[in-house]
């Protein structure tokens, strides 16, 4: 709680981009990915020694060295770790905002998208998607990667990912926009002709049955572990952890 005779803390002062030579963003951005002076300067075209004059100028602006020298070579200073994801993304929003494409048009459009989801959205969505592709689009192509629940935000505000299928809650920001594709049910699945399970399964039953859980990072509870607790029941066996929503029903079908 604030005594009364404390003042609040000031406000960081707004930067002034009209001084700003918004080159040397470019050139920090490439800095900051290669944490090399040489490397930096191919990347963006330079000799080394403008870029080592700009990194002097970045130095000077920012009131940070940026790029010590370590055990390895050169290494980012914390104030440069920080600034690397946010100038990433602000680089790539100006890249989008700047860059003068024509409307999309699915007949004609000859692009390639990237979708990262799960395998059990892939098998769900991806087939009728494909099939709707062949028909209106012919020239797109896609490219499918396995989502990453860390990662996938920033991905979509810097353009690596176009579109991401994921479970519920999601992220907001300013850049992303969200729609509802469909609900699923939780369901027990046991083999055909289980010894133990006939028309009905009682909660002792389930509890005293080994189990099978679908975790993309094999560690952690699943959604089924924190409903039991919260009932005050004992925990279930978790004979088997599995990073893929397909090898789940195949296992339980031999178990």
């Amino acid at each position: 709680m604030r005594r009364a005779h404390e003042t609040p803390a000031p406000s960081p002062a707004e930067v002034d981009l009209s001084g700003i030579n918004l080159n040397l963003m470019v050139t920090l951005d490439a800095l900051l990915k290669e944490a090399h002076v040489t490397r930096a300067a191919a990347r963006v075209g330079l000799t080394q020694s403008a870029m080592s004059h700009a990194l002097a100028q970045l130095r000077e602006l920012l009131g940070d060295a940026l790029l010590i020298r370590g055990r390895g070579g050169m290494v980012l200073t914390p104030r440069a770790q920080q600034l690397a994801a946010p100038l990433k993304r602000g680089l790539a929003e100006l890249r989008r905002a700047l860059r003068d494409e024509p409307a999309f048009d699915p007949a004609t459009a000859t692009r390639r998208f990237t979708v990262a989801t799960r395998d059990f959205f892939g098998s769900v969505l991806l087939p009728g998607a494909l099939e709707l592709l062949g028909r209106e689009a012919p020239g797109v192509d896609l490219s499918v990667l396995h989502v990453d629940s860390n990662t996938f935000a920033g991905q979509l505000e810097t353009g690596e990912v176009d579109l991401a299928i994921i479970v519920a809650p999601v992220p907001s920001g300013p850049g992303l926009r969200q729609q509802k594709l469909l609900t699923e049910d939780f369901v027990c699945v046991v083999r055909k002709d289980h010894p133990t399970v006939r028309r009905t399964l009682d909660v002792d039953t389930y509890l005293k049955l080994s189990h099978i859980l679908i975790s993309p990072k094999g560690d952690g509870v699943g959604a089924v572990d924190l409903a039991l607790a919260q009932r005050g029941l004992p925990p279930r066996r978790i004979a088997v952890r599995v990073p893929y929503f397909l090898i789940a029903p195949l296992a339980v079908s031999r178990s």
